[in-house]
This record gives C-alpha cells, sequence and structure tokens, in this order.
C-alpha cells in the first residue's frame, strides 16, 4: 500500500511535512546548536574576565598586597603579640607579661605552671596555675 493513497487531503500532507521540518529544526538547535552556543558563551566570559584581570594587574596586586594586610592584621587580633610564637615562646611570654602585670601592681608572683587544657575546635588551650 501506498501511504500518498492513505492521506486523504493535500492539506494534511502539507501540515506533516512542515511539522516534520519544525520538530527538526528544533531537535537540531537543541541538541547540535545550544550547546555550542553555551560554550562560546563560557568561552567569551572566560576570555573577558581574563582579558581585564591583564588589564588591571596593577589594580590586583594593589588587592592582594591588601588583603594581605588584612590578614595579617586580623591574625595578630586574635594572636595579639604572640602571632606566630611556637608554644615554648609563647609560655614564657605569658610568664614574662604576668611577672611585668604583678610588678606593675606590687604583687609577688611565687610561682606559673603551664599545662595544656582542651583543644577547641582548631585551638589548643594552655592553662596556668598561678600562684
Amino acid at each position: 500500500m501506498n501511504i500518498l493513497t492513505q492521506i486523504p487531503d493535500v492539506r494534511q500532507l502539507r501540515m506533516i511535512v512542515v511539522l516534520s521540518i519544525i520538530i527538526l529544526a528544533v531537535l537540531l538547535f537543541s541538541f547540535i546548536l545550544w550547546p555550542e552556543i553555551k560554550q562560546f558563551r563560557d568561552v567569551s566570559n572566560n576570555y573577558y574576565l581574563l582579558r581585564a584581570a591583564v588589564d588591571n594587574i596593577d589594580k590586583l596586586d594593589y588587592q592582594l598586597d591588601e588583603e594581605k594586610k588584612l590578614v595579617d592584621d586580623l591574625n595578630k587580633k586574635l594572636h595579639g603579640d604572640m602571632a606566630n610564637l611556637p608554644q615554648r615562646q609563647m609560655e614564657s611570654y605569658i610568664i614574662g607579661r604576668l611577672q611585668k602585670i604583678s610588678w606593675q601592681h606590687k604583687v609577688e608572683l611565687s610561682g606559673v605552671k603551664p599545662y595544656k587544657g582542651e583543644v577547641i575546635k582548631s585551638f589548643q588551650e594552655i592553662l596556668f596555675d598561678v600562684e
């Protein structure tokens, strides 16, 4: 049997051909063209970001320096004068500060014993037994 004899009307044949072409065009666009368009858009965005970074390299160096200063300031706020001291030096620094405070208030410090406390998050507690 011939397929054309089963279709009673020429308008229906035209409608089927047009719909088939539209479906084919949509499938081609969604599976072939759209991924390529997305990839091109991503590559061009990356290109413009890198181009802006190259053009503003002096500003980037300045921003990096500012961020390093900010990190150093925050580190100093967190650790005070004891930033980057090993544990033994930190203990002697604290004992020296306690001695200075006791001299300022005319109090005699007879003994200071450091010992380890608990670990709280990423910090090691250092406790002192002061007499």
